[in-house]
């Protein structure tokens, strides 16, 4: 965080004193009140003090127990005909409502938290947030009010949502996936790891704004557990990523990892098994650090995800897209190891 030379001293002063008192992680300027949703006439509005815990809850509607078993591997939380749901270290809401609806709230639930979206295809179910500081760290005083927005953060947060419509089951899926850039020491906005803990609080803030209290969302993301499935193998043709789980939901996981990362999925063909896709240009080979640094850009930007199907377990490679260049193994190593990374 920065402040304007003028107000070094004093601020310093003071600052040492403040504390935050935002009791999220993720505070952004031009939010406005979150005003939930209309509940059904059918349901009563639950509230923070309704129940100590999720499993008590039994009485809205018919609604699934709190806490249910689902495939192997998942652990999903059922309030209010939502579902917080946790596979691996991926995770997701299933809204029992029409994507249209679903759209709909989350683009209005976006906007109250002070984003603009720069990019929406309804019809897809995709949307794109700008870039806004986050300023959870900032205290909340008397001083810094004064000082307004002459304090700065030095990170910037963006948000990209999509939504998936499971006719069999008849929910809507929103997965929400972080993107973060730093001020580096020159001056330049550089890449920083997703940060899977903004999303749980996105998803979870999602949930109180569609009628359920914050303190129960809360609980309904804390009493999940991460399993870990994926592991990077080096083969004699180069490497793979193992995910130990079937095509259909790997299929799913993996267009998040890649939303997290910030690639471009080009285009993609489920049937095949494959996403076309485009490198961000933070996407570097080499070291980034250190006195002998090397860091560079690969020869080519553009490959093939290619997911095959081995029944309890799906196999992940990189292909190339055209000549191969000679540096398509570093590359593919490291692609499959961040797509890995956001799969944990």
């Amino acid at each position: 965080m920065k402040f304007f030379p003028v107000f070094l001293a004093l601020a310093a002063l003071l600052l040492s004193a403040c504390s935050t008192t935002s009791e999220y992680k993720a505070v952004y300027e031009g939010a406005k009140i979150m005003d939930p949703l209309q509940v059904p006439p059918d349901l009563s509005q639950p509230t923070d003090s309704d129940s100590d815990s999720l499993d008590e809850i039994t009485s809205y509607s018919g609604y699934e127990k709190s806490l249910n078993a689902t495939e192997k591997g998942q652990v999903l939380r059922s309030y209010q005909g939502m579902h917080f749901v946790r596979d691996g270290s991926l995770f997701w809401l299933d809204v029992q409502d029409s994507p249209t609806h679903v759209w709909q709230s989350l683009h209005s639930f976006f906007t109250q938290l002070g984003f603009k979206i720069i990019f929406q295809r309804p019809e897809l179910g995709l949307l794109q947030t700008n870039w806004k500081q986050n300023r959870a760290g900032i205290p909340d005083n008397w001083f810094m009010k004064f000082i307004g927005k002459l304090y700065t953060a030095d990170t910037l947060d963006s948000y990209r949502a999509h939504l998936e419509y499971d006719s069999a089951h008849k929910v809507t899926r929103v997965f929400i996936a972080h993107q973060g850039v730093r001020e580096g020491s020159d001056d330049q906005w550089e890449k920083r790891p997703a940060n899977p803990e903004l999303e749980e609080e996105m998803l979870m803030r999602f949930m109180a704004f569609r009628g359920m209290g914050d303190k129960l969302a809360r609980q309904a993301i804390a009493q999940t557990k991460p399993v870990i499935k994926a592991t990077l193998k080096q083969t004699k043709d180069g490497y793979v990523l193992q995910y130990n789980d079937g095509f259909a939901r790997v299929w799913r996981l993996v267009g998040i990892a890649l939303d997290r990362m910030g690639v471009l999925i080009e285009d993609r063909n489920r049937s095949a098994g494959v996403y076309y896709i485009q490198l961000p240009d933070s996407f570097q080979i080499g070291e980034k650090s250190g006195f002998f640094a090397s860091a560079k850009k690969p020869a080519k930007n553009k490959y093939l995800l290619s997911l095959e199907d081995k029944g309890d377990n799906t196999l992940i490679t990189v292909k190339a897209r055209g000549e191969v260049g000679k540096d398509f193994t570093t590359v593919s190593k490291k692609i499959l190891g961040e797509v890995k990374n956001n799969l944990q």
